[in-house]
């Protein structure tokens, strides 16, 4: 069975030569590596105590719950050029450090809001503590590398966020990677940068992604029996 490294690897071959010379998202597909992650990654005890909070008592909620209802794109114009350019660097740097192979790669590039809405249960927080403790600094893997496959649809939303559909391919320790496609919305800050506000997953099937050559679905095998985050 191929490793799921190689399969990465041979799609992200594969993607990036169907691509045209020139499109609205020259650049991509890419895996941004651990390098490019210059953000100041925290500890549990830091992020708790950034938003005055304790964890929530019980076990880690369902992997990625399924939305209820069908999700439709904001009817809004399209952002313009310098938005998208920021709002992909803050894309680009978050999947850098989730190369990383920290468990809280996300805090660095969300809102309050955001982490607010996140369920930070007991069994998390044990993970994580218990996973720093054992590991100190995070070590790359190179088998759990996550690509950007793109990003579209723009929209400069009425309330002055930013939302667009970001195309993610993340690889699992053991059975074929997942593809998944979320609508991010982003609010800007005081200093300019462009944070995460809130995700809508699971939008692969109604809204496939335009990148050449990637399939509507992978197959989806979870083994893992860390608990999972279920980030915004």
């Amino acid at each position: 069975m191929l490793r799921p490294s190689l399969i990465a690897s041979l799609l992200l071959c594969c993607l990036t030569a169907a691509m045209a010379p020139a499109t609205a998202q020259d650049g991509l597909p890419t895996t941004p590596g651990p390098a490019e992650c210059i953000a100041t990654l925290p500890t549990m005890d830091e992020l708790l105590a950034r938003l005055d909070a304790t964890p929530i008592p019980g076990p880690a909620g369902p992997s990625d719950p399924k939305m209820p209802t069908p999700f439709a794109l904001p009817p809004d114009p399209p952002a313009d050029a310098a938005i998208v350019t920021a709002i992909a660097a803050t894309i680009r740097e978050l999947v850098a450090c989730a190369n990383t192979g920290h468990p809280l790669y996300q805090v660095p590039f969300s809102t309050d809001a955001c982490l607010r809405r996140t369920p930070f249960t007991e069994e998390w927080v044990e993970f994580v503590d218990i996973w720093l403790g054992r590991s100190g600094v995070p070590v790359p893997d190179p088998e759990e590398q996550e690509v950007l496959l793109g990003m579209r649809e723009a929209r400069l939303l009425t309330d002055g966020r930013v939302g667009a559909l970001v195309d993610w391919l993340f690889p699992l320790s053991v059975g074929s990677p997942l593809l998944q496609t979320e609508f991010v919305t982003f609010a800007e800050q005081p200093d300019r940068r462009w944070l995460v506000d809130e995700v809508v997953r699971n939008l692969e099937t109604q809204y496939p992604s335009t990148v050449p050559g990637v399939p509507t679905a992978l197959p989806e095998v979870r083994t893992s029996i860390d608990p999972v985050l279920i980030w915004c």
